[in-house]
């Protein structure tokens, strides 16, 4: 190296000249080593004392470099690495997204009881704790203990495949809590859930955004929008069922088609949520669970019945036994049997399509998905709409728009004859 008309040398390696070639690499009958194996590793090293060396100037382009700087700043670069590497071996990624997950789940817990609630679990820490069973898995699966620095690319695509196939629990064997057999938009929530622990917990962003942008990105055009018309609302609202037991559900299930509010917080308002106006109309107004966003909605007549009717409280239910309550309803008085045709979509396999009857495939979600596009369809404003759901990003709301707006359903007119 030349600096300031002088000349240094920095010994990489000490080999007799007679076994160096003019170009000084090592002679391929070099008999004490592999000499293609010292030449690449002279060449490492090379490449280190080069890369140092452009560290420390550029740092201080004034500094004085003798080979005893190069040394110590070689020295203190291995320790920095190991430093890290020993850091990184504690960062076990089960047992931390394990204690991530159960302080996550106090504070909502805590929140809950403020609120006057008592969930077992609340549904906002379902998902990352499902992306934590999946990591247990997978670990058993591949007799591996992750830890953060082996997220990469390698295991993000072998852990989509994971999550893609089924898994099946034997009585022998390993009993399996993710059984697997996700399709694409399971597969996304799963890294979703992985990447915001990541961020959160060990404050990695650039690992966290690389896990985000691993998703697989479903197609929404493959999507199947399951709703309700208005008038199908309307007559379920006046039917008079066979079983009077199912009322609850089914007087539950309109309130949430005419209000577009999630479950989660259906099940947490209560009469305080309820702002009646001088004109006597009742307006339903709440912050968001998922999103923290004040949101209004101005009850029909039918809505404010059903609040009445229940003294302003929803409760009773979960999630899932409400799911499951519904479709008992509608299968006992028939309804909603007409036939759809939804695509599944698994990795980069063509979409599948699925027939089933339209009942089969109605949750509590159906009821935001009716009350938004039913607006849409209306010629409300999208971002009046975004406002009275609580969206983020008028994105979201693109598939309702694109599929339900005026404009949309009027094109097919041009080809009428």
């Amino acid at each position: 190296m030349r600096k300031n008309g002088s000349v240094m040398r920095y010994k990489l390696c000490k080999i007799d000249k007679k076994w160096l070639t003019t170009t000084l690499q090592v002679k391929s009958d070099y008999p004490l080593r592999s000499a293609e194996e010292l030449n690449e590793e002279i060449d490492k090293l090379e490449e280190l004392v080069d890369n140092t060396i452009a560290e420390l100037l550029y740092d201080n382009p004034k500094l004085y470099i003798t080979c005893a700087v190069i040394d110590k700043a070689i020295a203190d670069k291995e320790k920095r690495q190991k430093e890290k590497a020993e850091e990184n071996d504690k960062k076990l990624l089960l047992f931390d997204f394990k204690l991530w997950n159960r302080r996550k789940k106090e504070e909502l817990v805590k929140k809950d009881i403020a609120k006057g609630l008592n969930r077992k679990t609340p549904p906002t820490i379902k998902d990352y704790i499902s992306a934590c069973n999946a990591i247990e898995d997978y670990e058993y699966d591949n007799n591996c203990t992750l830890r953060l620095q082996d997220i990469d690319e390698d295991f993000i695509e072998n852990f989509k495949e994971f999550l893609a196939d089924e898994h099946v629990s034997t009585e022998e064997g390993h009993k399996y809590k993710c059984r697997g057999g996700m399709v694409n938009r399971t597969i996304d929530k799963r890294l979703e859930c992985l990447s915001a622990f990541i961020r959160s917990y060990y404050g990695d962003v650039e690992t966290a955004q690389f896990i985000f942008e691993s998703r697989l990105g479903n197609n929404s055009r493959n999507r199947t929008i399951i709703r309700l018309q208005k008038d199908e609302i309307k007559e379920l609202y006046n039917r008079e069922l066979r079983n009077p037991s199912y009322n609850r559900v089914r007087d539950y299930f309109v309130f949430l088609c005419l209000t577009g509010i999630r479950f989660g917080d259906f099940v947490s308002i209560n009469k305080d949520n309820f702002v009646m106006g001088k004109d006597g109309l009742v307006t339903l107004s709440l912050y968001t669970q998922k999103t923290n966003i004040r949101v209004e909605i101005r009850l029909t007549k039918q809505a404010k019945e059903i609040a009445e009717r229940y003294d302003y409280k929803f409760d009773g239910y979960t999630n899932q036994a409400f799911n499951r309550a519904i479709k008992e309803l509608f299968k006992d008085e028939e309804l909603f049997e007409d036939e759809i045709v939804t695509y599944r979509e698994v990795l980069n396999q063509k979409p599948q399509p699925i027939k089933m009857l339209r009942r089969e495939k109605i949750t509590a979600h159906t009821c935001r998905r009716t009350f938004i596009s039913t607006m849409i369809e209306n010629g409300v404003q999208p971002i009046h709409v975004m406002h009275m759901v609580g969206h983020t990003k008028m994105s979201t709301l693109q598939i309702y728009i694109d599929r339900f707006s005026p404009k949309a359903e009027n094109e097919i007119n041009v080809l009428e004859f």
